[in-house]
């Protein structure tokens, strides 16, 4: 055999390849969705997620997740990412007095009243 043209195998491997680096060839997931109260825990990754990875999310400072919600994204054989609702919930304001209410004071007032 002479060298020359290279052979069909080595073709076919350089065009599959070439397919494979054609944006939307590959079934990767776009850009992460968006929520209101929660960013995604590892934001090193933000784009072109491979089918089954999965993403979960942190609630923003001044939130808690929720019990019992989900806090993770899929992505699915579509393309698509899993659906995912709201997790969080805000943390109720304190107050920034509250009166001490002490025995003695408690049972004065129900002298007086």
């Amino acid at each position: 055999m002479s060298p020359g043209l290279p052979g069909p195998a080595l073709a076919l491997g350089l065009l599959a390849l070439l397919l494979l680096l054609l944006p939307g060839t590959r079934s990767d997931c776009g850009p992460l969705p968006k929520l209101n109260y929660a960013i995604p825990s590892d934001m090193d990754w933000i784009e072109g997620f491979p089918v089954d990875t999965q993403v979960t999310y942190k609630c923003r400072d001044g939130f808690f997740k929720i019990p019992g919600k989900s806090d993770t994204v899929v992505c699915l054989s579509n393309s698509q990412w899993s659906n995912i609702n709201e997790f969080c919930g805000q943390y109720l304001k304190t107050l920034s007095f509250i009166p001490k209410v002490t025995k003695r004071s408690f049972l004065m007032s129900n002298v007086w009243d």
